[in-house]
């Protein structure tokens, strides 16, 4: 990567529900200015790593590691205050309030900065902007996903989760929401994306893990696995 620490470093995590386990020895990295996207079939575990990184369950074993700081099992607010922000794919906006005051709840840890920042996340969003007051309900399903982000990028991040931020949206809107992706990547936020558009993630993203099974399957570059005949046959849905 840069030679730089990674922001993210996952270490042989196992995770699960009640008696059933998901993970297993998962390992993971994400290096400061990277989009590196987790793909694989229904069921393999991509959105219950977001939810142990993200301190929504509490991991079995192994370790998360975030800036350099051991995380593990830690609380989500404490997580989200230490510069990570999770979008998951449902419930990720409060409907029943405007976009502006979505916005200000994703500020609350920093309200000194809270005017400043929406004004950046009216820039990058300029729809959001327009329809300020505007309940989140009324939105579209492109618009509620460009709120969810604005609201996740309010503290600023070091680092982004995003869980599906493709899901239900029209082609056209899916690739809007991937080079909004890219532009907020470029402001210096690193991104970890679950996503099952997983040919066009790949081709924004720097890296990509496979998942299949609760297990790493395959770790590359985006263009080593889109140009991977096997793995394109068995993820990607080509024919030979």
């Amino acid at each position: 990567m840069s030679g730089k620490p990674p922001v993210l470093q996952v270490t042989g995590l196992d995770a699960g529900y009640g008696d059933l386990q998901v993970l297993h020895d998962v390992n993971l990295e994400v290096y400061p200015g990277e989009r590196v996207l987790i793909f694989g079939p229904n069921g393999a575990g991509k959105s219950t790593l977001m939810k142990a990184v993200s301190g929504l369950i509490h991991p079995w074993e192994g370790a998360v590691t975030f800036n350099g700081r051991a995380i593990t099992g830690m609380p989500p607010e404490k997580i989200v205050s230490l510069g990570m922000s999770y979008v998951p794919q449902l419930d990720n906006v409060f409907a029943n309030l405007t976009i502006a005051e979505n916005l200000e709840i994703g500020g609350v840890l920093d309200r000194r900065r809270t005017a400043q920042r929406m004004q950046e996340m009216f820039e990058l969003f300029p729809v959001l902007g327009e329809r300020r007051k505007r309940m989140a309900h009324t939105l579209s399903g492109g618009e509620r996903q460009m709120l969810a982000m604005a609201r996740a990028l309010m503290l600023k991040p070091a680092l982004l989760l995003l869980d599906e931020p493709s899901a239900g949206l029209a082609p056209m809107l899916v690739a809007d929401t991937f080079r909004r992706i890219v532009a907020i990547n470029e402001t210096g936020t690193a991104i970890l994306m679950v996503e099952q558009n997983a040919k066009q993630a790949l081709e924004i993203a720097h890296r990509g893990y496979v998942f299949e099974t609760g297990r790493n399957r395959f770790e590359g570059t985006g263009a080593e696995i889109l140009g991977n005949k096997e793995l394109g046959k068995l993820y990607l849905g080509e024919e030979e």
